[in-house]
């Protein structure tokens, strides 16, 4: 932790992004959530994440291996839609269960990370890189979707290439 809060520092004096008072800040930095929704706290913490938690994900798995894990879900329904000559109609069930797998997998990471005690800025970076990289991915769902409503309502296809901006 240490080293990356150095790195931080050396790179903040070659670089005006940091002033020296948000370093000072970066250091007490403590993450702290609030779930304030009803399902969330009653339904979805009790029935799916305290078991999964309990008997499914044993202590010795790093919060890392988790958040990766979570990524690569979102890698397989990328691939997914690229594939959907193979999977057919189940396509988009299949990628809605992957997006599900990292949606759980989010959440179990940062549970993880306090019930081990190992929570590290690192972590947080990785698992933040992670949601970034779920929302860059997004876009080409939605995308996919799009068209697919276009053909739908329409019943032809529309290829943007012939239009001219």
């Amino acid at each position: 932790m240490n080293y990356l809060l150095n790195f931080v520092h050396d790179f903040s004096l070659k670089c005006p992004f940091f002033p020296e008072k948000s370093l000072e800040t970066l250091k007490d930095y403590k993450y702290q959530a609030i779930d304030n929704s009803i399902v969330g706290k009653y339904f979805y913490q009790d029935f799916i994440i305290s078991p999964v938690m309990n008997h499914l994900v044993p202590k010795w798995i790093a919060p890392n291996v988790i958040t990766t894990s979570g990524g690569i879900f979102i890698v397989l329904a990328l691939f997914t839609v690229y594939l959907s000559n193979v999977f057919g109609s189940f396509t988009h069930l299949i990628i809605g269960l992957l997006f599900y797998m990292y949606v759980l997998f989010d959440t179990l990471d940062g549970k993880q990370a306090r019930k081990t005690g190992s929570g590290s800025p690192l972590g947080e970076l990785m698992d933040h890189g992670v949601d970034v990289l779920v929302m860059g991915l997004l876009f080409l769902f939605y995308y996919r979707l799009f068209i697919l409503l276009f053909i739908f309502f329409f019943g032809f296809h529309f290829n943007f290439k012939e239009l001219n901006f």
